[in-house]
């Protein structure tokens, strides 16, 4: 119990960074972009339950969205 208690602070840490990087975002953004919250594929639009989803499959889930965002150039970054 002690490990989920960990890897559910690191996913508040890391939703705290985002939102601090993004600080425009409203925050069911933010659990919608960070992949915190997601759909069903070919649901019409369906809200996947992860009530199973152990904190650290979470941690890694969301940290693949958000490490991607960071390695693309924004437009003010990009090369001509």
């Amino acid at each position: 119990m002690i490990e989920r208690q960990r890897y559910n602070f690191y996913i508040i840490n890391e939703l705290m960074n985002y939102l601090i990087a993004h600080p425009d975002i409203r925050f069911i953004q933010a659990l919608w972009n960070t992949n915190i919250i997601d759909r069903i594929e070919n649901s019409n639009n369906v809200i996947r339950d992860r009530f199973f989803e152990e904190s650290d499959k979470t941690l890694e889930r969301m940290r693949k969205v958000i490490y991607a965002e960071r390695k693309t150039p924004k437009k003010s970054e990009e090369v001509v």
